[in-house]
């Protein structure tokens, strides 16, 4: 073990927080419409201040909502009923500014196409039951924790608005314990900062860390800036769609930069960024990887995406082009496979616009398909372990070379024992340096020991991937008698 240690944090925020207010009014517009005509076309944003909500965006739908009264009840579930917190529900201006979706965009989509260009990610890890990361996860535990004993008055000084960011320390790749916790929580007025940081301590975060390192003992950071009196919608202007990284995955994978609240599923933002996570939660649960990074891209009106990429972050025990091979037959990516397989039209997104769209088992994306995941185990049988990866070529008594070859690579990699690296390219029968300019002479090798080295790189190489295309075939043999139709309705 190479005993690599390195921290990593990611954050989350509360319901209370002014950014997941717009989200949640969001999404509760969009599953108003869903629920009565599941053919709605809505993009819905919300930017929320003191005393003032504005809603805008584009809706084409057959239903007839009411928007203002949508957005108030959101409001008041999460806590906004007076003036004393800050914001009101009942009182507040409402400024309704929705309107129909442009024609283009509507008849971009009508043959099943893209809603708009983009691309999305996917990821999932194995350091957890759900597949997430832990930074992220435990954050949005913190969170969670905050609002139910706000809400069930066992806490009864705490207010709507808080943030939560977890510090984990890693070694080779594996979580070791919790590090730091920063909890900053609104309250009332007139109370103490140490009665905060201990009843935070005791009933938030301690029950909650238990859960994943009981014996951690982490630095505990709670309302580090003092008094938090004044939060939510009256404190910081919120904006629909400005927490993508909490939604995600921490920044423990890229992000296409797409926000999903308040958006139908033709819109492939989020229907494709949820079929992203799909897949990599079976490449992950099949056993083919530890961790797993799917990107997918669209262009608007096109039906299929324009690229697919799988990096197992050298984790994988087969080739990740292979696994990309299997997801293009095992998965239908495009919009309408995604909205078919998923159930997207259905009134679900609601629950989504608080502690993350990911690792909440009774929403569609989270959910194994067994019939998947037993044809993804097929490709075990073609691991990376093979008799050509990482083998001495001896071509002579004099002549011995290391050989290295990524899977899928025409590239082999030679090392020689004095002299280091050189790379040999057999389609053209060039050598290259790692750096620098390529030698004349590789290995200071004569014209009849490079000959003898040549011809047996080649015959290695002819093997090589005689070996793989026989695995491969093999592999697609089994595949085509247990595949399910990714094309069959669900």
């Amino acid at each position: 073990m190479s005993n690599i240690s390195y921290p990593f944090t990611s954050e989350s925020v509360s319901e209370g927080h002014p950014d997941k207010v717009a989200d949640q009014i969001s999404d509760a517009i969009l599953d108003a419409y869903l629920e009565r005509d599941p053919e709605s076309k809505v993009a819905c944003e919300c930017l929320i201040t003191s005393g003032q909500l504005i809603i805008a965006g584009e809706v084409t739908s057959n239903a007839c909502i009411n928007v203002e009264k949508i957005a108030r009840k959101v409001i008041a579930d999460i806590g906004y009923t007076s003036e004393e917190l800050g914001f009101d529900a009942q009182k507040a201006t409402i400024h309704n500014l929705l309107h129909e979706q442009s024609r283009e965009i509507n008849e971009s989509v009508a043959d099943g196409g893209a809603g708009d260009q983009g691309l999305v990610f996917g990821y999932a890890t194995d350091e957890s039951p759900e597949l997430l990361p832990l930074p992220i996860l435990i954050s949005h535990r913190l969170v969670e924790a905050q609002a139910k004993l706000r809400k069930d008055g066992s806490i009864p000084w705490l207010r709507p608005d808080a943030k939560s960011q977890v510090t984990v320390r890693y070694v080779d790749g594996v979580p070791t314990a919790v590090e730091k916790v920063v909890l900053s929580t609104q309250h009332d007025p007139g109370i103490d900062q140490q009665e905060i940081r201990q009843t935070v301590i005791e009933k938030i975060i301690q029950p909650v860390l238990d859960q994943y390192f009981p014996d951690s003992t982490p630095e505990f950071l709670v309302n580090p800036s003092g008094s938090f009196i004044v939060g939510g919608p009256h404190g910081d202007t919120g904006l629909t769609g400005r927490k993508i990284i909490v939604d995600t995955y921490g920044g423990s994978c890229p992000h296409g930069g797409g926000a999903f609240s308040g958006k139908d599923p033709t819109k492939v933002d989020r229907s494709g960024a949820y079929a992203a996570r799909y897949v990599a939660k079976h490449v992950v649960a099949a056993g083919l990887a530890k961790r797993c990074t799917v990107q997918i891209s669209y262009a608007i009106g096109v039906v299929e995406p324009t690229s697919l990429l799988i990096d197992t972050h050298k984790t994988g025990i087969v080739w990740d082009r292979l696994i990309e091979s299997k997801v293009f037959a095992l998965f239908d990516l495009t919009p309408q496979g995604i909205i078919r397989k998923l159930g997207l039209k259905q009134p679900i997104y609601s629950q989504t616009a608080t502690y993350g769209h990911f690792g909440k088992n009774e929403l569609p994306w989270e959910q194994l398909d067994p019939d998947i995941i037993e044809a993804l185990k097929l490709l075990k049988q073609a691991r990376r372990k093979s008799t050509f990866n990482n083998r001495l070529l001896a071509v002579s008594p004099e002549i011995n070379l290391r050989l290295k070859t990524a899977i899928g690579s025409g590239t082999i990699q030679c090392w020689h024992e004095e002299k280091g690296p050189l790379f040999f390219e057999p389609s053209t029968r060039a050598w290259k340096a790692l750096d620098g300019p390529t030698p004349e002479k590789p290995f200071d090798f004569n014209a009849d020991e490079l000959a003898t080295v040549e011809s047996a790189l080649l015959d290695y190489h002819e093997k090589r991937r005689a070996y793989f295309k026989k695995a491969q075939a093999s592999v697609n043999e089994q595949l085509r008698h247990t595949l399910p139709s990714k094309n069959t309705p669900a």
